[in-house]
């Protein structure tokens, strides 16, 4: 008897992922990704591109690139990097997205080169 209420539970669950499945196909049709086709992404040729948003803080900088280039459109990422001076400090934060976080250059014994903290 203690089954059917789980049971029951796993049955909903299967059908909103089935329906949600079927409505995204119908909407966006299978080979679309953010709008476009995904045979229209040229990688071949990457541009460097310059951060659209630069917001100066007390311990460094906070550098944004737009989301809608098509190298970022294509690949299905948004990037943010920041600037850490020396005794600057980044306080720890939740996203609820996977995120690629890397140090470019620095360390936390030898201080005085800038940290770069990058998450993708």
């Amino acid at each position: 008897m203690a089954n059917h209420p789980r049971l029951l539970i796993l049955a909903l669950v299967l059908v909103v992922a089935a329906f949600e499945e079927v409505l995204s196909t119908s909407v966006m049709g299978p080979r679309h990704r953010g709008g476009r086709e995904l045979d229209e992404c040229q990688l071949s040729r990457l541009n460097s591109l310059e951060p659209t948003n630069r917001i100066r803080c007390e311990a460094g900088t906070i550098e944004s690139w737009d989301p809608n280039e098509d190298e970022f459109r294509c690949a299905g990422v948004t990037v943010v990097r920041h600037i850490i001076e020396p005794n600057g400090l980044l306080l720890p934060s939740y996203t609820n997205a996977p995120q690629l976080i890397y140090i470019v250059e620095g360390d936390l014994l030898n201080m005085h080169n800038s940290l770069y903290y990058t998450a993708v």
